[in-house]
């Protein structure tokens, strides 16, 4: 079964779910489509808002962040028969995994895809890697409102869709196991520059943040080995 979700939040710290999105396909390939606005624990903050739109006002009488969740984990259960295996796709899945997680854990064995990850890796050289951007590239191409959840998992299962035709599910999921070096720098002041040009002192900085992106983090290190002569 894979499940293509999105959520939109009260912001990042902390990020409770205010829109709750996903395209279920079964094992038999039937799809169904969930959306489900949210009532959070704490408020939306203006620059989220602004993002997405989504404010106290309209999610007053909504269902809150842990019932929204917790019926789209019983869809899921429902659809698949309690039968994995699950496969949970989402376009920066490092950001959406522990949104949906802290209502409730999935299913026992769930593998993790993210269509961010998967862009970067096999189109360095794109304009950029929003999911918008990589529709336009990848997909149908038709209109869809960005950072609505429901448009934007119906983007990223196109996406998904394009790396399905030269890939099997489970090869993704092994991609997006394991770290992965890049070869042009994402995001940043450096944006879009070779990894082998990008500045050390710029890249010893950034090792020091905590959150710094995994592939980006396992790429600065092979380079500063690369650069230190060690091989």
């Amino acid at each position: 079964m894979i499940i293509f979700y999105d959520t939109e939040t009260t912001g990042f710290k902390p990020a409770h779910i205010v829109e709750l999105a996903s395209v279920i396909v079964s094992h038999e390939g039937e799809q169904w489509y969930y959306q489900e606005y949210a009532k959070p624990p704490c408020p939306i903050e203006p620059g989220a808002s602004e993002i997405h739109g989504i404010t106290m006002e309209k999610v007053a009488n909504c269902d809150t962040s842990e019932q929204v969740a917790a019926q789209w984990r019983k869809n899921i259960h429902e659809i698949s028969g309690g039968l994995g295996p699950y496969y949970f796709v989402a376009h920066n899945n490092r950001f959406d995994q522990p949104v949906v997680e802290q209502y409730g854990p999935l299913p026992a064995g769930s593998r993790f895809i993210c269509t961010l990850r998967l862009s970067r890796k096999f189109y360095p050289d794109a304009e950029n890697h929003k999911l918008e951007t990589m529709y336009k590239l990848l997909g149908s191409g038709r209109p869809r409102k960005a950072h609505s959840a429901l448009d934007d998992v119906i983007m990223g299962y196109e996406i998904l869709e394009h790396f399905l035709r030269s890939h099997s599910i489970e090869q993704l999921a092994d991609f997006c196991s394991e770290s992965q070096q890049l070869t042009v720098m994402p995001f940043g002041k450096h944006k879009g520059l070779p990894m082998a040009q990008v500045p050390l002192s710029y890249m010893e900085f950034m090792l020091g943040l905590p959150d710094l992106d995994p592939d980006v983090r396992k790429t600065f290190e092979a380079q500063r080995f690369q650069r230190a002569g060690i091989r």
